[in-house]
């Protein structure tokens, strides 16, 4: 899912690096580097920052637009730079020490240090800190097994737990647009064997009508999938496949979407 800014919402974690967080427990899909993908519920991010004197300020969000007294952290996936106004305060960490302060916002974003940016009481926090001063940072989405993952994608809501029809949408709290009704849907399963199962369902169209969360559940259950997820829907909902989109856009055309998840083939070099 994504915002009016075209950030994503949910948690999602790639290659071991923080890309977006949210506090709002969802299910997520997890992808050890060792073992069976997992479909997990209740996936919630909780990150703090303690400074040497030992004041802790909880993280808001992760490369998202700053809100009132938020501290957000902003990394290289964001950007350039972090787009902020001058109304707040921002430093940069780098291997977990303040490595430089400003004080207009907009900061510079780098391959090597995340930037924290907060206004208000945030601010006033970062205001204190002074180059060189070693932070403790810490970031857990609550869930040994998803900390561990190396690729977390975080969505909802779960259609299938176990083996058995399981839609969560009024827990995962989504609105009533991707809750109720037939639309496109996209979603993730994962069957007993640990082989992943890729659906996308069209729909507001001439030909389709589209699924209920309930009816994407079952046909899920009958491809086999023991755990199951809806991912983001609508216009958002495409497949391609080698290079061809197979599936009838419901807007007419392709919606321009800012993350995607993509199945490539990798080259392994076996020991001789």
């Amino acid at each position: 899912y994504f915002d009016k800014t075209k950030w994503i919402i949910g948690n999602l974690k790639l290659d071991g690096q923080w890309v977006s967080a949210d506090s709002v427990p969802r299910s997520a899909l997890l992808l050890p580097e060792e073992g069976t993908p997992r479909v997990l519920p209740d996936i919630a991010y909780a990150g703090s920052v303690t400074d040497k004197r030992g004041k802790t300020v909880a993280i808001s969000g992760m490369n998202r637009e700053r809100q009132t007294n938020e501290l957000i952290i902003y990394n290289r996936f964001y950007g350039k730079s972090t787009l902020t106004n001058g109304y707040g305060y921002e430093v940069r960490v780098r291997n977990g020490v303040v490595a430089a302060t400003g004080k207009t916002g907009n900061m510079e974003l780098t391959e090597d240090a995340f930037v924290l940016s907060g206004h208000g009481t945030s601010a006033e926090f970062l205001k204190r800190l002074r180059k060189g001063e070693r932070l403790l940072i810490s970031q857990t989405l609550q869930d040994a097994d998803a900390d561990r993952a190396i690729h977390v994608i975080g969505a909802g809501p779960l259609l299938v737990s176990g083996g058995k029809a399981k839609v969560t949408a009024r827990e995962e709290l989504f609105p009533a647009d991707i809750a109720r009704g037939r639309a496109p849907r996209t979603a993730v399963g994962i069957k007993p064997d640990g082989g992943i199962l890729l659906v996308v369902a069209e729909g507001r169209t001439a030909l389709s009508g589209g699924l209920t969360l309930e009816e994407l559940a079952g046909y899920l259950l009958k491809m086999g999938a023991r755990d199951a997820l809806n991912f983001d829907g609508g216009g958002s909902s495409g497949m391609v496949v080698r290079n061809e989109q197979v599936n009838t856009p419901p807007d007419g055309s392709e919606r321009l979407i800012r993350s995607g998840l993509a199945v490539v083939r990798r080259q392994v070099r076996l020991p001789k």
